[in-house]
């Protein structure tokens, strides 16, 4: 099989014991040739998994001549955890496999910025409304935090149409179409917004609206991540309404509205 430079290859019997191996695999596992000729592949596995029923189907299945590719998880010779995307080839001989070839490349920094990238999107979930669109406007998808602000059950949501949580004027105007032709064409959209829930409820909500390319740079969906924000603007209407009361000479008009912590730290600061 043609060397390759630029990946890590290594060849082991259906025993299986290693035969060789090139540099590049060497270096990435952290062993010299002459350390992992002869030795068992299970050297570059977690102990825990090199014991399990499902390492040792592995080997079974490779020793039926089945090819194998995957991301798998490998330990170097310091105990370091390392990530592979590798291909395992079996090679025949009068018809029967007696070697397999592995080639592989070390994708080690991009499973972990790949587990970082989803650790955010699960606290952003956890803290934050979420929702998914397709480039058109339909539901795809939603989460508890979003249902419960809008009050809605996901069955009674996905399929339907964003105009949904829009006051029907609106939804029917030139605007709300340039919204969404924005978002297909892969703008970014993010403000504070009105909307409705179940039973016409009325909520403010400080969203993003961000539209997400395939590999092909075409918009495939929009995900928008919203926050409830409603006691805050209605604090800030209360205190627009008490500042034109006072404007217009009503000195009598009180402020009810408890306002949202946020709003009363900056009051101090507004005479």
């Amino acid at each position: 099989m043609q060397h390759c430079r630029n990946r890590r290859r290594s060849s082991s019997s259906i025993s299986p014991a290693n035969l060789t191996a090139n540099e590049n695999f060497c270096k990435a596992l952290g062993y010299n040739l002459q350390e992992i000729v002869g030795q068992h592949h299970r050297i570059f596995c977690p102990a825990d998994y090199a014991a399990t029923p499902q390492y040792r189907e592995f080997w079974a299945r490779l020793g039926r001549g089945e090819f194998d590719s995957n991301a798998y998880k490998r330990v170097t010779k310091a105990g370091r955890e390392i990530w592979i995307q590798a291909t395992y080839n079996p090679v025949f001989r009068n018809g029967k496999p007696y070697k397999v070839m592995k080639f592989a490349t070390d994708i080690t920094d991009a499973k972990l910025k790949a587990t970082e990238d989803a650790g955010k999107l699960d606290a952003i979930a956890r803290s934050q409304a979420v929702i998914e669109f397709t480039p058109t406007g339909e539901i795809i998808t939603a989460n508890e935090n979003f249902c419960n602000a809008l009050g809605y059950r996901p069955s009674e949501i996905e399929g339907r149409h964003h105009s949904m949580f829009c006051e029907p004027n609106y939804a029917r105007t030139a605007e709300y179409s340039e919204f969404w032709r924005r978002l297909a064409q892969g703008e970014f959209i993010a403000g504070e917004f009105v909307r409705h829930g179940k039973g016409s409820k009325e909520i403010w909500i400080q969203a993003a609206y961000n539209p997400i390319h395939d590999p092909n740079g075409k918009v495939y969906k929009v995900v928008k991540f919203a926050t409830d924000v409603s006691e805050r603007m209605a604090a800030i209407n209360a205190l627009g309404a008490g500042l034109r009361s006072l404007a217009e000479g009503d000195l009598t008009r009180s402020l009810d509205t408890p306002f949202v912590p946020s709003m009363e730290a900056l009051i101090p600061f507004a005479g």
